[in-house]
């Protein structure tokens, strides 16, 4: 299987922002996407559906932080959102 590289232009963050804030998290939504379709290097272990959420809501704040060093408040917060959210609503998308 070939995995698709990371393209800045596409949208990764499907039904949501690709950022807030100020904040560009469109890699973390990549990452996330593909655990997700079992889209992982072979040398990898596949993780679990929340593993992979909990992923999501840490590459957010790592995202966040390159960026604007001082808004962790406001970084931990979006990542609880998108956390939230795939939680919710993301199950069938999970291979």
């Amino acid at each position: 299987m070939k995995i698709p590289k990371y393209n800045p232009n596409l949208d990764y963050c499907s039904f949501s922002p690709e950022g807030m804030f100020g904040c560009k998290y469109n890699y973390a939504c990549y990452l996330h996407d593909r655990q997700y379709r079992n889209e992982i290097p072979k040398n990898q272990k596949r993780q679990s559906r929340l593993v992979s959420d909990f992923a999501l809501w840490k590459n957010i704040i790592k995202e966040c932080w390159k960026v604007r060093k001082t808004s962790i408040f406001w970084s931990w917060r979006v990542g609880l959102i998108y956390f939230l959210a795939v939680r919710l609503f993301a199950r069938r998308h999970y291979k």
